[in-house]
């Protein structure tokens, strides 16, 4: 319900504001703009050095953010 009031897919966020248990952060703090940023950063970051809890393609780190899954 709260993902809608702030705009559903469209809506976005800062990734120090992100909750880290957002069950969906892809789609919560990035919206419809995710697969773009996802590209850039594999343009920029091939090897994903740079990674926070909620950021792009952190979806491909474990939890701890220690090796990918």
């Amino acid at each position: 319900m709260l993902s809608d009031l702030a705009g559903g897919a469209a809506s976005g966020s800062y990734s120090n504001e992100g909750d880290v248990l957002e069950p969906n952060p892809q789609v919560t703090f990035y919206g419809s703009k995710y697969a773009r940023l996802a590209r850039i950063k594999v343009k920029y970051d091939p090897n994903d050095l740079f990674i926070v809890p909620t950021g792009v393609r952190s979806e491909f780190w474990d939890a701890y953010g220690m090796c990918t899954v």
